[in-house]
C-alpha cells in the first residue's frame, strides 16, 4: 500500500466534504452512514434499503466518491439493501492513501469490508474503476456474486492513447470542467463537490492493468456491461467471446458520471 495522502490540505479535504454531504441531503428517504475498521484501513459507506433485502454494492469511479450513486441509491433501496462505500486512494471518507492496481489490496478490502457487514453474496455495480475492482473481486470471488454490472470499466481494452497523453488530456478536462462550473451560477451540489475534487484533490497517475482471456473467462455470472458507443465495439469483440452470459448496452454521449442507472440495467438486475 502507499501512503502517500490524495488530498492537497486538509482545507481542500473540509470543501470535498461539505459538498459531499449536500449531495447526500438527495437521497430519498431514509440512509445509514457505516464505519468499518477493515484489514486494509478505516472504510465509509452509505448503506439504505431494508436490511433482509438483497444486498447490492455500489462501487463509484476514478476521482470521485459515492455520493456519485445518490440517485441510484433512492431507486436500488425499494427493492434491495443497497451498499455504497468511499473506495480507499479517492476523494472520500475512506482511507487516505493510494492503493496500487497491480496488488490485491483492494480486492483484499473488498473483501474485508463485505464479511464485515456480514454479506455473503451479492450483486456488485462499478463504474470506471469500480468496474475493475467489481470485476477482478468477481474473478477472485465468484461464489460471492450473483450478478455483475460494469459501466464504463476500465481494464478490458487498451486505450489508443499514450499514458502521457491521457494524463495531458486529464489536466485539460478538470481544467474545463473546473472554468465550466465556476461560470455557471445554476450549478448543482454534484457539480460543486467536482469542482471541489479537482481543485483540491491529487489523482494517481497508475493505469490500470488490462485483464487476461484466461481471468475474463472466470466471470461466468450474469454479466452487464455498459460502455460509451465510440468504445462499444472494441469491447464487444473481446468480451463476447469470453463471457459466457453476457448482456452489452451501448449509450449515446454517456457522462462520466451518470445521474442514474439506465432502464436496461434495471431489467437486467430484476431478471
Amino acid at each position: 500500500m502507499n501512503s502517500l495522502t490524495h488530498f492537497k490540505s486538509d482545507q481542500g479535504k473540509r470543501e470535498i466534504f461539505k459538498y459531499y454531504d449536500l449531495r447526500l441531503n438527495k437521497i430519498a428517504g431514509s440512509y445509514e452512514k457505516i464505519r468499518l475498521d477493515t484489514k486494509c484501513g478505516k472504510t465509509f459507506a452509505l448503506a439504505a434499503g431494508d436490511k433482509r433485502a438483497f444486498p447490492i454494492v455500489l462501487l463509484h469511479g476514478r476521482g470521485i466518491n459515492a455520493s456519485m450513486w445518490v440517485e441510484d441509491i433512492a431507486r436500488l433501496s425499494k427493492s434491495y439493501r443497497v451498499y455504497a462505500p468511499d473506495m480507499p486512494g479517492q476523494p472520500g471518507r475512506s482511507e487516505d492513501r493510494f492503493f496500487s492496481f497491480s496488488s490485491e489490496d483492494y480486492v483484499e478490502w473488498l473483501f474485508d469490508a463485505t464479511s464485515l457487514l456480514e454479506i455473503d453474496e451479492m450483486i456488485i455495480a462499478g463504474e470506471s474503476i469500480g468496474g475493475w475492482l467489481a470485476a477482478k473481486f468477481a474473478m477472485k470471488r465468484p461464489k460471492n456474486v450473483r450478478k455483475l454490472i460494469l459501466v464504463a470499466p476500465h481494464g478490458f481494452v487498451r486505450r489508443k492513447k499514450s499514458v502521457a497523453a491521457m494524463q495531458a488530456v486529464t489536466r485539460a478536462a478538470k481544467d474545463a470542467t473546473a472554468k465550466f462550473f465556476m461560470d455557471n451560477p445554476r450549478r448543482q451540489p454534484m457539480e460543486d463537490c467536482l469542482l471541489a475534487i479537482c481543485r483540491n484533490y491529487y489523482e494517481s497517475n497508475e493505469q490500470v492493468p488490462i485483464f487476461k482471456d484466461g481471468d475474463l473467462r472466470k466471470l461466468t455470472m450474469p454479466c452487464m456491461v455498459v460502455v460509451e458507443s465510440s468504445e462499444s465495439f472494441s469491447m464487444l469483440k473481446r468480451l463476447d467471446a469470453l463471457l459466457p452470459d453476457l448482456k452489452f448496452h451501448a449509450l449515446q454521449n454517456y457522462r462520466r458520471q451518470p445521474s442514474g442507472f439506465c432502464d436496461e440495467v434495471m431489467k437486467f438486475l430484476d431478471s
